[in-house]
């Protein structure tokens, strides 16, 4: 597919599902910003569908979310008991985040190779800042109980 088609797609979408799952699971337009540079202005814009987002933080942002929705998955599946209704909210939204990652991954498939390994490069490069930062300040809008019990 070419960048001019991907384009169109992009600006047929006034949301891309990777912006909602990334609310279902807890990330702000602040965390989002310092994952990938700008301001929360930007990422406001790119939200509202008023500015275009760059091909390789739409795959950035998408590695974030899967890393997100697995470090949930991880600390509630070791809380043990919890109120019911707590556990069901959780995992409804974890499950609706994660349709949203879906598609946006299958939306991905658009993106040309180059954005697609840019992408990749960068969330590598979070990740591994992630890791070093895991003392139990915030990073990137995770706090420090995910952080221990994810491993990072």
């Amino acid at each position: 597919m070419t960048n001019s088609h991907w384009s169109l797609i992009v600006d047929a979408v006034e949301n891309l599902p990777v912006f909602d799952g990334m609310d279902k699971v807890g990330l702000t337009g602040k965390d989002l910003a310092d994952v990938v540079g700008v301001s929360p202005p930007t990422i406001s814009k790119w939200r509202n569908g008023k500015a275009r987002v760059p091909g390789d933080v739409i795959a950035l942002l998408t590695l974030v979310l899967g890393n997100r929705i697995e470090e949930l998955q991880n600390l509630y599946s070791g809380m043990g008991a919890v109120p019911g209704s707590w556990q069901f909210q959780a995992r409804a939204g974890i499950n609706s985040a994660l349709d949203d990652l879906q598609v946006q991954e299958g939306m991905n498939r658009a993106l040309p190779t180059k954005d697609r390994r840019e992408g990749t490069k960068r969330f590598r490069h979070w990740w591994v800042a992630k890791g070093k930062h895991a003392s139990g300040h915030m990073v990137s809008g995770l706090g420090e109980q995910e952080n221990r019990s994810s491993g990072y």
